[in-house]
């Protein structure tokens, strides 16, 4: 779910023995703007001496929480989680708020190594069919190739999802 907090208290109540995981892409997108809210980099240079841009901090950041979101193991996830510290050491703000919101609360709701120990066939998101595209995107290698070749990544992903 996309952590709507009345959903999530109905399905708590119903069904109190279910885990429900929470939308990996609303969580990103929840992420991401408050990273752009709090993260400025107006006055930070990079180790080269030279300015960093707005959009790269961005980008950096989004890619270390996407280590902790994938993180396989509880070891990898503390791991994840300290190297996400040290390049945030910046914006304390921004840190307290994922801590205090996503990864205090809800990490088991939405971290691999938690997410894993439930049956979710891959699904991590409220919406089949962007899963679904973006789980075929990965097993296509190019939009340019054969449709013999493009025949046989949609068989190898249909193999791996039955299986």
């Amino acid at each position: 779910m996309d952590r709507d907090n009345a959903l999530m208290n109905v399905v708590d109540t119903i069904f109190p023995e279910a885990t429900a995981l929470l939308c990996e892409y609303h969580i990103k997108r929840n992420v991401r703007s408050k990273c752009k809210t709090y993260c400025k980099v107006n006055d930070l240079k990079g180790k080269d001496g030279n300015k960093i841009k707005p959009n790269s901090m961005v980008k950096t950041i989004m890619l270390a929480w996407e280590d902790i979101v994938n993180s396989d193991t509880e070891e990898a996830y503390v791991e994840n989680c300290n190297r996400f510290k040290v390049l945030c050491v910046k914006f304390p703000k921004f840190v307290e708020y994922v801590e205090s919101t996503i990864l205090g609360p809800v990490k088991e709701n939405i971290v691999k190594s938690w997410v894993n120990k439930f049956m979710h066939k891959g699904n991590t998101t409220t919406n089949r069919v962007k899963y679904a595209h973006n789980r075929l995107k990965k097993y296509m290698t190019s939009s340019m190739v054969n449709l013999s070749t493009n025949w046989q990544q949609v068989h190898n992903m249909l193999e791996s999802q039955h299986t």
